[in-house]
């Protein structure tokens, strides 16, 4: 039902301009992705607000959501498996927030796995189609991308804003979606 409801609007707004078949399906895809990511991050706002400030779940989310758009992760099978597993993540990452602040040496020794595993983000998955130069540009907005949230990060935590473990978390988050794609890729293909 989503997915016609996305061909449907796609359709009606081809008809402005002549599409071809694969752009069609291209942006049938891509509005699937938008109104989705919106719609997951309406919810884990809302039910993050139970657990953490309104401010922290903006940190949270949006540290994920920058590193995210360029770093790809964990992709379900359908769009619905996907919001679920975004939303049970958010949580649990928004639930471990407090707790890691009880651990600092922790906090740098899963930033520095986190960068390590960023770095070896596909930023390309089968939807995407990406050429060689557009793969190397998204690796160098992933890395602006990650240099831009950890200085974030660590201007909060020098101000003595906890806000700062809530954008460490969302960075985290984006990692471990990247990790478990690649272990998804490598399951796959051994």
């Amino acid at each position: 039902m989503f997915h016609d409801i996305c061909r449907q609007i796609v359709l009606f707004s081809a008809k402005q301009i002549a599409y071809s078949p694969q752009q069609i399906e291209w942006a049938i895809y891509v509005l699937e992705c938008r109104l989705q990511t919106i719609a997951g991050m309406v919810l884990i706002f809302f039910l993050g607000c139970l657990i953490a400030p309104a401010g922290h779940v903006i940190a949270f989310l949006s540290s994920t959501y920058i590193i995210s758009t360029r770093s790809g992760g964990y992709h379900c099978s359908t769009h619905l498996k996907c919001l679920f597993f975004s939303i049970f993540s958010s949580l649990l990452f928004l639930l471990s927030a407090r707790l890691l602040l009880s651990f600092p040496w922790m906090i740098c020794a899963l930033l520095v796995v986190a960068t390590i595993v960023l770095s070896l983000a596909p930023v390309n998955h089968i939807s995407l189609h990406l050429t060689e130069e557009e793969i190397a540009n998204n690796k160098k907005k992933l890395i602006s991308n990650q240099i831009l949230v950890l200085t974030i990060a660590i201007c909060l935590w020098c101000m003595g804003s906890k806000a700062f473990i809530y954008v460490v978390q969302g960075y985290l988050c984006s990692a471990l979606s990247v990790l478990l794609q690649i272990i998804y890729v490598h399951r796959r293909l051994s």
